[in-house]
């Protein structure tokens, strides 16, 4: 039992993402490595869509002071296939709340998207483009960002999941 234990632990930790060679990004790969993670969903949990929304919760390190040092975290949820990620809301406390995350779509449940779940840490302007995005969502119809446009140094977290 405490072998299962300690295997859904280790499971429910985030898998870093690959960031640039930089410094800045292999001093936040140490500084949040250990530390920050999505508990839920599970690694490649398959989410059922019929309810229209799912949970995440995290683990986020020094949440208190990068707030007062001007940073925000968000929640995004990325497309493997498509190469797109969709902010899904901004992190109001270390657990990630408000945790929904709702996928109104109506998707065939024979096919399996590979998605992921990330935990941004980012500044002010990124923050302020999420906020306008959502903002002109329902006019827009929501595009997503092509993740080449996402600094892989912002990714705090990732979990992968299936998506019908």
């Amino acid at each position: 039992m405490q072998k299962q234990l300690f295997g859904a632990v280790l499971a429910s930790t985030f898998l870093l993402v690959g960031c640039c060679d930089d410094e800045k990004c292999e001093t936040m790969a140490d500084e949040y490595g250990t530390t920050s993670s999505i508990t839920s969903p599970l690694p490649d949990t398959e989410i059922d869509t019929q309810k229209g929304s799912f949970t995440v919760i995290c683990n986020i390190k020094n949440f208190t002071s990068d707030k007062a040092d001007g940073k925000f975290f968000w929640i995004s949820i990325e497309d493997v296939k498509q190469a797109k990620h969709w902010p899904k809301f901004p992190v109001e406390d270390e657990k990630c709340s408000p945790n929904i995350i709702y996928e109104g779509q109506k998707n065939d449940p024979s096919d399996k998207r590979a998605m992921k779940i990330h935990l941004l840490r980012i500044d002010h302007d990124t923050d302020q483009k999420f906020r306008q995005w959502i903002k002109e969502g329902p006019d827009t119809g929501y595009p997503g960002f092509p993740l080449e446009q996402l600094n892989q140094c912002d990714i705090v977290a990732t979990v992968p999941i299936f998506l019908p």
